[in-house]
């Protein structure tokens, strides 16, 4: 699990490094997801489904 992190978290000590200003922190998010595994993706989808099983998490068919 540790090593479908790092790439998430690595995306954001890079983007810091080159904007130089903190961003907006749905973008900064939203931009770090594109880096996780889809393994990760649908650990955490299922966290989600089973704290609420009425939402849609666009989880993939």
């Amino acid at each position: 699990m540790v090593t479908d992190v790092i790439p998430h978290e690595v995306d954001h000590l890079v983007r810091a490094a080159l904007v130089g200003h903190p961003i907006e922190r749905w973008l900064d998010e939203g931009c770090a997801t594109l880096f996780e595994s889809e393994t990760l993706k649908q650990h955490l989808r299922n966290i989600a489904h089973r704290a609420n099983p009425n939402v849609d998490i666009g989880q993939k068919t």
